[in-house]
């Protein structure tokens, strides 16, 4: 399901989209989903922006000692 938030202060997109996944890995995911801000560095409070639902995996990487 894609949620749509409405800005009340200014922020950039990358914060967004850290705040909302905890990682920036899917960042390029979230700017495809909002071509309409793509040349913008800071949004302005009233902006859309959509939130793709996006399932986050995290890589588990084993360490042998030997």
């Amino acid at each position: 399901m894609v949620r749509k938030i409405v800005l009340d202060t200014k922020k950039r997109l990358d914060t967004i989209v850290y705040e909302t996944y905890k990682t920036l890995d899917v960042f390029k995911e979230v700017l495809k989903a909002n071509r309409h801000l793509k040349d913008r560095l800071i949004l302005d409070s009233g902006d859309v922006v959509i939130l793709p639902n996006i399932k986050i995996v995290k890589e588990v990487k084993e360490v042998s000692l030997w």
